[in-house]
């Protein structure tokens, strides 16, 4: 009897045969197996499956085979090839080491809380051991677990006959660009009996250059290893009908990431990102407007704020003392500036204005006093005595309020496009939704639109003056009568 790797028969080509010299030094090596045994009880079949030469004889003919498709040779780390060997105890340890790490992954915290949460566990008495329980652990941990679950897909995705691809890319901690890519396929093996589609993550992946060639060379390396092709034709992907990305030039343009997919696979069908595609709408929609006064000065508000404790802590104690005595926004228990630009343009800019109609007076009043403060740098003094002088015209707060009732439609497409779980009739529903309060703006004089009207109601007249919270505006017939006439444009 000689041994083949899966069972023994009298077959001179033997596994343990064949990587006889490279197995020859494992422990309690025998070549009885070699050169043939005579006994086939089954105690005796298990004890050499089991065997370290055995073992080991098997992995070199499992990475023989990966070289010959082309598999990427992570299978064969020592962490992987350790588990072929490990008793029930130690695997039972290292179960609870990879949930751990799959959690840090899930919950995105860093690497480094791996070694805290394993002598939680050890506190808690579980049995971890001591062996891979460092931050590089967790790190192959969670390449592994990242691996299985690609491989699950590229099974899944196998049996599909067709699917679509999602990509987007993003900058790491090392503003590096990275490119997602996501999966799509109808699943027919779903419990329920409606038609379900399921998307999952595929792999990120380090484009060579992120012009519309390094993006199709990424989309062809991805094609690669879900199908096991060399290269996207009409003949190797066919199962490929459809694409989405965002709105960028570098993938809609004929040049770009469209154009070279379209001469490969004409029929395919592309699509962009309805939610990134309303932001960048409502953003150019607003160029060239008196938004782009009010943007300013959420920029410039948020950056005094940004990187200064002592400022915060002094805004807190304004804010503390007019809480008492104006009648501030109750919803909003915030106090410093909002950070008005990201992915979700339209909410960060809504959220970023509310901010400012809730706090302005404090903003203003902290303004004034840092001009006059001798331990503030004399050009930081007249700079920020520059700002305090334009933002108490009456053009700013009232700017803010009425493109808040500007953004509220879009505001709430916005947040409804972002749902992990969203439907077709979800959508619409939204989207009738948010042409009814367009409608409903434009139907009425801006005097009447709910934000800028209350904020019309507590401005107060001081004489001559007209005050907002207590700041005195400047201009502010102007400004209103600039909203009233030009306002119901931007809706």
């Amino acid at each position: 009897m000689t041994c083949t790797g899966f069972q023994p028969v009298t077959d001179p080509s033997t596994i343990c045969k064949k990587f006889q010299a490279r197995i020859v030094g494992k422990r309690n090596f025998s070549d009885r197996w070699i050169t043939g045994a005579e006994s086939i009880r089954t105690s005796n079949i298990r004890d050499h499956a089991h065997s370290e030469q055995h073992v080991h004889a098997m992995m070199l003919l499992h990475q023989e085979i990966q070289r010959a498709q082309g598999v990427s040779s992570s299978a064969n780390a020592p962490i992987v090839v350790a588990l072929n060997t490990l008793g029930d105890e130690e695997r039972a340890r290292l179960r609870v080491k990879f949930d751990i790490s799959y959690y840090i992954a899930k919950e995105k915290l860093p690497f480094r809380k791996y070694p805290g949460i394993c002598e939680l566990e050890t506190h808690h008495g579980v049995n971890v051991g001591r062996a891979y329980t460092t931050e590089t652990a967790s790190k192959d941990f969670t390449h592994y677990i990242t691996e299985a679950q690609r491989m699950k897909v590229i099974g899944q995705l196998k049996k599909c006959k067709f699917f679509s691809v999602l990509l987007d890319g993003s900058t790491d901690s090392g503003n590096i660009e990275n490119e997602l890519i996501m999966a799509v396929w109808f699943n027919p093996e779903d419990a329920d009996e409606k038609v379900s589609t399921t998307i999952s993550y595929f792999s990120i992946s380090r484009p060579s250059s992120t012009t519309a060639q390094g993006l199709f060379d990424l989309l062809q390396d991805a094609m690669q290893k879900i199908m096991g092709i060399q290269d996207i034709t009409v003949e190797e992907c066919s199962a490929l009908v459809g694409v989405g990305t965002d709105g960028a030039a570098v993938n809609v343009a004929g040049a770009g990431l469209k154009g070279l997919v379209e001469r490969q696979l004409p029929w395919v069908f592309w699509s962009w990102c309805m939610a990134h595609r309303l932001e960048l709408a409502v953003r150019d929609a607003l160029k060239c407007t008196a938004f782009d006064l009010v943007d300013d000065m959420l920029l410039r508000l948020y950056l005094i704020y940004e990187n200064s404790p002592k400022k915060c802590r002094e805004l807190k104690e304004i804010c503390s003392e007019l809480t008492q005595c104006l009648a501030l926004d109750p919803e909003d228990g915030g106090m410093k500036p909002i950070r008005a630009s990201g992915s979700r343009w339209v909410a960060h800019k809504w959220n970023a204005m509310k901010r400012i109609l809730s706090k302005y007076a404090a903003y203003t009043s902290h303004l004034a006093a840092l001009s006059e403060d001798s331990s503030v740098k004399s050009v930081d003094r007249s700079k920020l005595k520059g700002y305090y002088n334009k933002w108490v015209n009456a053009k700013y707060i009232l700017g803010c309020a009425v493109f808040v009732d500007v953004l509220s439609p879009c505001v709430i497409l916005s947040k409804v496009m972002q749902y992990d779980h969203l439907d077709i009739l979800a959508a619409l529903s939204s989207l009738l939704r948010s042409i009814k309060e367009i409608e409903k703006l434009n139907s009425v004089p801006v005097d009447q639109w709910p934000t800028f009207a209350s904020t019309i109601s507590k401005c107060t007249a001081d004489g001559d003056s007209i005050m907002y919270q207590a700041q005195t505006l400047k201009q502010f017939d102007a400004a209103r009568s600039y909203f009233m006439r030009h306002a119901s444009l931007s809706a």
